[in-house]
């Protein structure tokens, strides 16, 4: 059998070749008309995303450099751009999707780099100033590179970096309940679920055993082997052991994706 990062290499090359927009964004690919509006959207999701974290943190990315580790081909560089950005980085296991991302990603400061599926390789050590990663880590099935790529994210980030690294836990008692109510009366019940929500928890740092279930690699690809799980509580136990330091779980607000979270932390400063 293939290696499973050589599997993986070939699944999204052949998505990149067959419908790289649908697959940038699987639950919003198809309302897209073409690139041009993906890369639009991803400009609004990415400023959105970038600033509702950035500002608990107080990290300014002004003149800063920002590593986005699985950038496909770079859906989300225009929003890195006008954040203020000066070098944005893309990494991805898809030459296809890299050779998308140098064909069509018109951001000036934009650099693509071909990964090799088990860390960082090729990039230089202390140079970034943040590391960014959204739909990667929550299907990484493989222990060993899910760890290797912590230590990578920790090797490249200059001292006193900051990183964004979104993970997925098991669905929640209420994505179940959600389940069992008919489609068309959904929105409505998350809107009441929100509402019933204290606005101290929306959008607020939870604790660990507030993420409910171990973290699952959901079957996202025929190259993914059968469902494993790594805790939440090992993960950050992991973070720390690799050098990180303040780092919390964030809960997003609405998460229609059942059970995602941010995880958020820096590398020490040297002073």
């Amino acid at each position: 059998m293939k290696p499973l990062n050589l599997r993986m290499r070939e699944t999204w090359d052949q998505r990149a070749r067959d419908d790289p927009i649908y697959w940038a964004h699987p639950s919003q690919g198809q309302r897209f008309q073409d690139i041009e509006a993906c890369f639009e959207a991803g400009k609004a999701q990415a400023i959105a995303l970038i600033n509702s974290l950035t500002e608990k943190s107080g990290f300014d990315p002004t003149r800063k450099r920002i590593l986005d580790v699985g950038s496909g081909f770079g859906r989300l560089f225009r929003g890195f751009a006008e954040l203020g950005f000066r070098e944005i980085w893309g990494v991805d296991i898809s030459p296809e999707m890299i050779r998308l991302g140098e064909q069509c990603c018109r951001v000036p400061n934009a650099r693509f780099v071909v990964g090799d599926g088990e860390g960082l390789s090729g990039l230089d050590s202390c140079y970034f100033d943040f590391c960014f990663s959204r739909g990667v880590f929550a299907y990484q099935v493989d222990e060993n590179a899910l760890w290797s790529y912590l230590h990578e994210i920790h090797r490249t980030l200059m001292p006193g970096g900051s990183f964004q690294l979104e993970f997925g836990g098991n669905p929640t008692i209420k994505d179940r309940v959600l389940k069992l109510i008919p489609t068309w009366a959904r929105p409505a019940a998350r809107t009441v679920s929100r509402l019933a929500t204290p606005s101290w928890l929306r959008g607020k740092s939870v604790g660990p055993r507030r993420v409910k279930g171990p973290v699952t690699r959901s079957a996202m690809g025929s190259y993914l082997p059968a469902r494993r799980t790594v805790t939440v509580k090992r993960i950050m136990h992991k973070l720390g052991e690799v050098g990180f330091v303040d780092v919390e779980i964030l809960h997003i607000p609405n998460d229609r994706d059942r059970g995602r979270f941010w995880l958020i932390g820096h590398k020490p400063s040297l002073d």
